[in-house]
């Protein structure tokens, strides 16, 4: 009897077998029908790095690394000019300490670069690193390398301590679950013909994007100036929290440090300007927090300089330098770039800049050297038959601010004058039923001529 049996049981289990492997090829074919659509064609990072593996065999001795801030903030021709090097950037939006941790070993291991720029914020360390980013990185790093290549670095990101046994381990298989253009047919389209029309990833990018400017090694920007009105949406404690820094941060950035000291790299650690009033919102947590970086670095012999806190021997902002609350513009980092520039170029000659910074530990003395209003934002509290409205102004330390405010309709440009000239941030609206109300602030320092020195509106619904 068993031998009418045992073969009907292998037919079963080779049906299902066969099954299961159709099954499989299937769900790879719709992966990489998936891919092919959706994944966009073309990414910031894959122009980087598909232009930095062309320069193999080329001089590249210095190397810059980052988030965006370092991204938008440094200019490479100026750099170049300056220092008289010759430099490359793999920074990349969002990037975390691990992935600039690569950027520079790569650098190394390709060009045995003498010179590492990191570019960072508060954030930086403040924040966890964002899968999906590092993921997109990841992907445009592998792109036409080997399978073996490829295998490594997978295997890299799905050990690493964010990863492990998680879900998002895999998503590196499925490019298009995390990374994708919009679902419109449209769009779809669009990135269809340019994966397979001969479009190069460059002009994909700038097809997607026109705005943005590309001037080679790595470098590109946006020429938009940054609105005070919304410095409320802009505000870093309200897009990141006030938050101390990550141990595994300051781990990745002893990491970083010790892969430069070990190789004879030369590492700058740069705090790339923002806003004032993006210094001035995290309030004391940026001169306790901010040492705390600065000593890893320090400790290991590098140098750490925070071009927020430069006084004006070194560089000085322009208001219209900034594209949003966070990135210089092209024009901003061509100036800072020099500056940058200028000032590195003096440290590696043996000068002493301490001077040109201030120290966290002097934390009123850089208070008070502001002698603007760099931003005004609005809040607002309901009360009884009244919706009070609340001016918070980003100024130096002692200066004092004065208001004037003004009420309108919702999509009108007629507003009338309510409060005039007062140091008294708040004001109540009177309210009766239920309705809207826009309610604008003119803000400036005391003392100061100008009609005003910023503005801000809040829609209040009752």
């Amino acid at each position: 009897m068993d031998t009418d049996v045992v073969p009907g049981r292998r037919r079963t289990w080779a049906r299902r077998a066969l099954g299961t492997l159709v099954t499989l090829a299937l769900l790879a074919l719709a992966n990489v029908l998936a891919t092919l659509l959706l994944d966009p064609y073309g990414s910031l990072s894959s122009v980087r790095w598909s232009e930095y593996r062309s320069m193999a065999g080329q001089d590249i001795d210095t190397i810059v690394v980052g988030s965006s801030v370092s991204e938008r903030s440094l200019d490479l021709q100026v750099l170049d000019g300056t220092l008289g090097a010759s430099s490359f950037s793999l920074s990349s939006s969002a990037q975390s300490l691990e992935d600039s941790y690569i950027g520079i070993e790569q650098a190394i291991r390709d060009h045995h670069v003498k010179r590492a720029i990191l570019g960072v914020d508060y954030a930086s360390f403040s924040e966890g690193s964002y899968p999906n980013a590092r993921m997109a990185y990841l992907l445009a790093r592998c792109e036409g390398q080997p399978l073996g290549y490829r295998a490594r670095a997978l295997w890299g990101l799905m050990s690493s301590h964010e990863f492990a046994g998680t879900s998002q381990s895999l998503n590196f298989l499925f490019p298009w679950t995390f990374n994708r253009v919009g679902m419109g047919p449209r769009a779809v389209s669009q990135n269809l013909r340019q994966r397979l029309g001969g479009t190069t990833q460059l002009e994909a990018v700038k097809q997607r994007d026109p705005n943005w400017h590309y001037q080679g090694k790595g470098y590109g920007n946006y020429d938009f100036v940054i609105d005070y009105t919304n410095a409320k949406e802009l505000l870093f404690s309200s897009q990141y929290g006030r938050k101390p820094f990550r141990d595994d941060t300051l781990d990745a950035l002893r990491r970083i440090c010790d892969l430069c000291r070990s190789n004879g790299v030369e590492l700058t650690v740069v705090v790339a300007p923002c806003p004032t009033f993006n210094v001035l919102c995290y309030g004391d947590y940026y001169s306790q927090q901010m040492p705390r970086a600065q000593k890893v670095v320090t400790d290991a012999g590098f140098r750490f300089l925070d071009f927020n806190l430069a006084r004006g021997s070194a560089y000085v902002a322009d208001e219209s330098d900034f594209l949003d609350g966070e990135h210089l513009n092209a024009n901003g980092a061509a100036r800072f770039t020099k500056a940058f520039g200028e000032l590195l170029a003096r440290v590696e000659t043996g000068q002493d800049v301490t001077s040109d910074f201030y120290s966290y530990d002097g934390w009123d003395e850089y208070l008070g050297s502001i002698d603007r209003l760099s931003a005004v934002t609005l809040d607002e509290e309901p009360g009884d038959g009244v919706v009070r409205v609340t001016a918070t102004p980003y100024a130096g330390l002692g200066r004092k601010v004065e208001y004037q405010y003004y009420v309108g309709e919702r999509g009108s440009n007629d507003t009338a004058l309510v409060r005039d000239w007062s140091e008294d941030p708040t004001f109540d609206l009177p309210v009766t039923g239920h309705g809207e109300k826009v309610v604008y602030v003119r803000a400036r320092l005391v003392g100061s001529t100008a009609e005003f020195d910023r503005r801000s509106n809040i829609l209040v619904t009752y």
